[in-house]
């Protein structure tokens, strides 16, 4: 039975993360910024969990006639204002995804901004909420 997450699933979930020996620290499931929050329930026992966290993807557009200080100057000016306001709506963290041709030139930049790669040997995927 899938049902809705309940606080007294946690014991539960937290042996099933420690059991499945992943990387990351398990979350707190209690933060608001967890919107969707699933069990599955066999013969009573929690097997399975899965959540969903509020992200906000990020894009950005400069203008080709930009010189790279320009360019660099002008990413540097509206990123305050970005996670200002970001940080306001809840957004806890950002992501970007940045094609390989564009990362070889852009890192460099981003890394000054305060970008860093997310986990080695994981692969961001997405998929639409509908069928």
């Amino acid at each position: 039975m899938v049902r809705d997450y309940r606080p007294a699933d946690l014991a539960a979930i937290q042996r099933i993360h420690e059991q499945m020996g992943l990387d990351y620290r398990m979350p707190d499931l209690g933060d608001p910024l967890f919107v969707v929050r699933k069990v599955l329930e066999v013969n009573g026992e929690v097997v399975g969990a899965t959540v969903a966290r509020v992200e906000f993807e990020t894009y950005l557009w400069l203008d080709g006639g930009l010189s790279p200080a320009e360019k660099n100057a002008a990413m540097h000016l509206m990123q305050p204002a970005l996670l200002k306001d970001c940080r306001l709506l809840g957004a806890e963290n950002l992501v970007c995804w940045v094609p390989e041709n564009v990362e070889k030139k852009f890192a460099k930049r981003l890394t000054e901004l305060g970008w860093k790669l997310d986990r080695d040997g994981w692969r961001t995927w997405s998929r639409e909420t509908y069928e």
